[in-house]
């Protein structure tokens, strides 16, 4: 990381956590300025505002991605920026954190202190590093397809074998649907359902559908219905799963008189963890 890159950091940080109170993004960077009482420009590394409908509450973040601590001095400029420009709060983001000095100015003038940096061994060393997981893959599995039902003239009813891949039902109105679509629109359904290991049942009515084996057009029969019975069912042969998970936190924030601390990960997210 270079200082324009925690410079950008600290935005997409505050950006975030900010969403859900309504504090937005003013502007960042070389081009962020600030002119008030003084006339003079002030550059602002991030400048944030939100409204209570009313009112504008601006805040200035300072990004210092310096080797040492940051001693009062800077403290006092931010102090400076802060009150020349009208804004309502100054934070200073700081790499390597502040001298007591600094700490105790800021804290008498309500300058925020944050502490951004790569987590040291204290920070992770009771995290989870690895974890086991058990997969069972579950696979939906048409145990047995029923003999379609059909009635014909002066007849009961009797069955017969179709074979689903090539047999379709032909509608009065021209339009058709394949046996093959009604077998995979129930395997959604028991599978949806989640009843491992459970007979399901579904009978599908078509009374006046017209069922036509194809590719023998003669094997015209009126059909009543088709039964379908299905079972969810584990693989029993299925093995165990070992997934790596790795602790992928990239930074700490420490926020030190609000006593708060976050986990940054590179992806960009961030969750709170208890104060140290």
């Amino acid at each position: 990381m270079d200082w324009k890159t925690y410079e950008e950091t600290v935005k997409n940080i505050y950006e975030v956590l900010g969403a859900s109170k309504g504090v937005k993004i003013e502007c960042y960077g070389n081009s962020c300025k600030c002119t008030d009482q003084s006339e003079v420009k002030h550059q602002i590394d991030v400048l944030t505002v939100h409204t209570d409908g009313i009112h504008n509450y601006k805040t200035s973040i300072e990004c210092k991605y310096w080797n040492k601590k940051i001693n009062k001095d800077i403290v006092m400029k931010t102090l400076g920026i802060r009150q020349d420009c009208n804004l309502q709060k100054a934070i200073i983001v700081s790499k390597m954190g502040f001298t007591p000095d600094a700490i105790k100015f800021a804290k008498y003038y309500d300058i925020g202190l944050v502490e951004l940096r790569e987590p040291l061994k204290q920070d992770i060393e009771n995290r989870i590093t690895e974890v086991n997981i058990n997969i069972i893959p579950v696979i939906s599995n048409i145990t047995r397809l029923q003999n379609i039902v059909h009635e014909e003239e002066d007849q009961n009813d009797t069955h017969f074998e179709i074979n689903i891949s090539d047999s379709y039902y032909l509608f009065p109105d021209g339009t058709h649907k394949t046996i093959k679509h009604l077998v995979e629109d129930f395997f959604r359904e028991i599978k949806q359902a989640q009843k491992i290991n459970e007979l399901t049942e579904k009978i599908v009515s078509f009374p006046n559908g017209t069922y036509l084996q194809s590719p023998s057009p003669e094997l015209n029969i009126r059909v009543k219905s088709v039964h379908l019975q299905g079972i969810l069912v584990t693989d029993s042969m299925a093995e165990t799963v070992k997934i790596r998970w790795e602790d992928r936190v990239w930074l700490i924030m420490k926020s030190i008189f609000e006593e708060k601390m976050f986990t940054i990960s590179r992806n960009g997210n961030i969750q709170e963890i208890p104060y140290l």
